[in-house]
């Protein structure tokens, strides 16, 4: 059946003399109970497959794995097994409609063992394969050729060709190399132990054994997330309730896979099957999903208590508990209470039982905490392949008393024997012996039937190589660290992320070698979503400076670095950076503490987490599934773990450095002279009408290889009256540069790139001359060359160059214009709630033969600007501009020095447009 938690209790009363230290009288009238577990495996997907042949070849040094790979294309059927020719699932379904079509080539031995079974096709076995020590049992075996496949099993007779009737097996196609340098193809089928199928057989072969047997269930027994339908819950589940309902549990503590898509949906989805469930430390305001603190089950004169303790940690692991108000409580205090209550009762249990999905420390508390209980379900660990029989003699103690219950495994089926004396309420002796359900068990064949048309169904579109195995070679695994990062890199490019964060999460649980997308849609088995987090770049920095503390996976960003980066580049003080993640890794890490920490958000700033409408199983296998359609498993698979971490991605920025807009008109009374001696400003003034823009624009892009720009800036004030107008300010630059950076030193502060730069420097009115007439507007066209300094996170910009200027007014009239130039930008955080910037332009300029008035010897320009951000793209700022002039010709060979400060509310910020 599907992983379950099975506990039947057979009451028999015996005479027996109960050992020291139990005896009160020579002999008394007992109880003897038979309890039979399972669980905690989660369900159809339970099934272990040991590949012990791969241990038993790296026993003999003079073997070589030259190839091993997974197939699914494989299937058995008692002692008959079918293997597709190509090894793909749809060869072989097609090949069971034409078993009468085989025919008969000859016999075979097939070395096999415990788990798993050796076919060479028609060959001899090689010695080697005869002596290896997981593979002891030598069968021989006829091999019949059928349409697309081959058929192994007796002599005589043929399998049921009727689909459910077949077992859909994992298989490897391996190929080893002796000491002689001979290769030896072949095919493994493998054998799982603890499979659904034969554990529901093995569980009802008990009951109809022992039919007054009590069954509870530790949960956990349902499959979760479905593998191959994105963001459903398997489609095993229904074969799952069934197998529940036909074992007739008397009580079933739902666990983390059954809660997979919150209580009220396990609750309403189990509501069929009526199945009792009970959960100790669940609270619940709602009477539809409230359970009962304990289940009292009666056989005989036998009274057996049994309680459910979930693990508060699924409150953050499971958010829809709290979205359908349930609250884990403490389990110790709610153990405790319901114990004390029951043993209160006039006629208290026999008995207590807790059973638990609970992790390792929580268990621990268990046994420490909780007063008063006998046994406790819910030992994880799989040490029962090894341990034959276990039993524990128990000193006669009050329920008062600390005493920590015996703790059983949970993992595979387990046979207990427990004798309890009703006079005296308490157990006397436990004995434990491990029943384990093996390859070579019967099925039960409506379940194995179920399974397969799932499987038959949805395996097809996923049996295809993926991912070849990882670089250390054809025998290597992918271990948690590469599958992390592929799925990590996988979900970056999906979602054009600067950082993503995950959960850690385990490899897939198959063989080393090349990986199917059916094993890694395995691997990705959950209903997390991603999620969207815009993290301004001040924050960021702190962000990455906080992730080492904490063990998630990240990509994008590297996590406590000295200088950090995003996608390669230092961070920008005006982007904001996107994180991503999913909800669970937000809810059930540390990480959803970091992203709350700092200062609130801004406000019109984008609040919470945006949901992307993707799952994560989506997102990587879409985007894996593509790029190895694109390039190859091998290409991609470099892309993902070796070229796309260290990857400058090319990237378009559109930049607002500032935008502002200010427009007054003021409309003075019709006659202000009656109202000369008045002292108010508004009887008296013109009417008039006042224009102030600031605007600095840029459209960048940036590569590894090379970073352009498109950058305008506009500055233009002015007062207009009935008789006059007076400009402030008046400045137009369009400007377009290049910086090479494939002739970059290593990327780090202070690496120096060439660059050229194109530039337009007008104006939008021309100015007067102070006799009356208007000089010709500026038209000044420069070419600058010289080297910048790649970006760093104060200097954004430092630029140093000779430059090369024609005044586009005076072609025939003046000659070029060489000099140097300077052009710097920076930015400095102020602790969270403001920046200081800094903006500077300076031109020098050398005599020319025809130097007059208009010519400069040095212009400079610069800004100071202290922001306070408001929201993504709005901030309050003050600032102070500064103009330097100073001439060339004699007659203006004096300095100039003009300034502007104010305050205003200004757009800025960096939009990403593209990638």
């Amino acid at each position: 059946m599907p992983s379950t938690m099975l506990l039947a209790l057979i009451m028999a009363p015996v005479l027996a003399e109960i050992p020291e230290p139990s005896r009160t009288n020579p002999a008394i009238l007992v109880s003897e109970l038979t309890i039979l577990s399972t669980g905690g495996s989660g369900g159809v997907s339970s099934g272990r497959y040991a590949w012990e042949l791969l241990r038993s070849i790296g026993e003999r040094p003079s073997l070589t794995i030259e190839e091993v790979r997974l197939i699914h294309g494989v299937a058995a059927q008692g002692p008959w097994t079918l293997i597709a020719d190509d090894n793909y699932v749809q060869s072989l379904l097609t090949a069971l409609g034409h078993l009468t079509e085989c025919s008969t080539v000859g016999a075979v031995m097939s070395p096999s063992g415990a788990h798993e079974a050796l076919f060479f096709g028609t060959n001899p076995p090689p010695g080697w394969a005869m002596s290896l020590r997981s593979a002891q049992v030598h069968t021989e075996l006829t091999v019949r050729r059928c349409p697309g496949a081959t058929l192994y099993g007796p002599a005589n007779g043929l399998p049921d060709a009727t689909l459910g009737a077949w077992e859909l097996r994992q298989g490897l196609r391996m190929s080893v190399k002796d000491g002689d340098g001979l290769s030896t193809p072949f095919t493994v089928v493998g054998k799982p132990t603890q499979e659904a199928s034969r554990t529901h057989a093995r569980a009802l072969a008990f009951l109809e054994e022992h039919p007054d047997a009590i069954v509870l269930n530790a949960g956990n027994s349902l499959d979760g997330a479905s593998s191959v339908v994105d963001g459903a819950l398997s489609l095993h589940r229904p074969t799952g309730l069934r197998a529940l309902s036909e074992v007739r549990p008397d009580a079933l503590l739902p666990g983390q896979n059954e809660l997979a898509a919150g209580p009220r949906a396990f609750i309403d989805e189990a509501r069929p099957y009526s199945l009792p469930l009970v959960a100790t430390n669940w609270s619940t305001s709602d009477p539809s999903l409230a359970l009962p603190a304990s289940v009292m089950v009666t056989r005989g004169a036998a009274r057996i208590a049994v309680l459910g303790v979930l693990d508060p940690a699924l409150m953050e692991r499971l958010p829809s508990l709290a979205a359908d108000g349930v609250t884990l409580t403490d389990p110790i205090s709610a153990l405790n209470a319901e114990i004390s209550r029951l043993q209160a009762l006039p006629e208290p249990p026999d008995a207590i039982v807790l059973l638990t999905t609970s992790g390792a420390a929580q268990q621990d508390q268990l046994r420490r905490k909780v007063r008063g209980a006998d046994l406790l379900i819910g030992d994880t660990s799989f040490a029962t392949l090894r341990v034959a029989s276990e039993t524990w003699v128990m000193r006669p103690t009050t329920r008062a008393e600390k005493g920590a219950p015996v703790t059983l495994p949970l993992d595979g089926l387990l046979s207990v024997s427990l004798i309890v004396d009703p006079d005296a309420h308490r157990v006397v002796e436990v004995k434990a012996e491990p029943l384990l359900v093996r390859g070579d068990a019967p099925v039960h064949p409506a379940t194995t039937a179920a399974i397969t048309a799932v499987r038959a169904e949805l395996y097809p579109s996923l049996d295809h190589p993926l991912l070849p195995a990882p670089a250390e070679g054809p025998a290597s695994a992918w271990g948690a660290a590469n599958f992390g990062q592929l799925v990590c890199e996988a979900v970056r490019e999906h979602t054009g992320a600067d950082l993503v964060v995950l959960a850690p999460r385990p490899p897939p649980r198959v063989p080393p070698g090349p990986l199917t997308a059916l094993a890694v849609a395995d691997a990705l088995a959950s209903l997390e979503r991603l999620e969207a987090h815009p993290v301004p770049a001040d924050r960021y920095a702190d962000l990455l400076n906080a992730l080492p503390a904490v063990e998630l996976v990240t990509c994008g960003s590297a996590p406590g670095a000295a200088f950090p980066l995003a996608g390669g580049r230092p961070l920008d003080p005006s982007r904001t950076y996107r994180l991503v993640t999913t909800d669970l890794t937000r809810q059930s890490t540390p990480l959803g503490a970091l992203l709350q920490a700092g200062p609130p958000p801004r406000p019109l700033d984008p609040r919470g987490p945006q949901p992307l409408g993707v799952t994560l199983h989506a997102a990587v296998m879409d985007t894996l599934t593509e790029s190895v359609k694109r390039q190859g498993g091998d290409a991609a698979m470099q892309h993902f773990l070796v070229e796309r971490p260290h990857t400058i991605e090319p990237l378009w920025l559109l930049r607002a450095r500032g935008l502002s807009l200010e427009m007054t008109r003021f409309d003075g009374v019709n006659d202000p002279a009656p109202f000369a001696a008045v002292p108010e400003t508004l009887a008296v003034s013109p009417s008039s009408f006042t224009l102030s823009t600031a605007a600095d624009l840029s459209l960048e892009y940036s590569s590894a290889a090379w970073a352009w720009d498109l950058r305008g800036r506009s500055a233009y004030s002015v007062v207009r009256t009935a008789d006059a107008a007076q400009e402030a300010s008046d400045d137009g630059r369009l400007s377009t540069s290049l910086v090479s950076r494939r002739l970059t030193l290593p990327y780090a502060p202070g690496a120096w790139a060439p660059y050229g730069e194109l530039l337009y420097d007008s104006e939008w009115t021309p100015t007067d001359d102070g006799a009356g007439s208007l000089n010709p507007r500026q038209a000044d066209l420069s070419m600058a060359l010289g080297l910048g300094a790649a970006p760093a996170p104060t200097l954004r910009r430092l630029r140093l160059g000779g430059f090369a200027n024609r005044d586009l007014n005076q072609l025939s009239d003046k000659p070029t214009e060489v000099g140097l130039r300077l052009d710097l930008e920076a930015s400095r955080r102020l602790g969270d709630v403001a920046r200081l910037s800094a903006l500077g332009d300076v031109m020098w300029f050398a005599h020319t033969n025809n130097d007059d008035p208009s010519d400069l010897r040095l212009r400079a320009w610069g800004e100071l600007r202290l922001s306070l951000p408001l929201a993504r793209w709005l901030e309050l700022s003050v600032y102070s501009q500064g103009f330097v002039v100073y001439g060339r010709h004699p007659e203006n060979d004096v300095w100039g020095l003009a300034s502007t400060t104010g305050a205003t509310l200004t757009a800025s910020g960096s939009a990403t447009l593209g990638r």
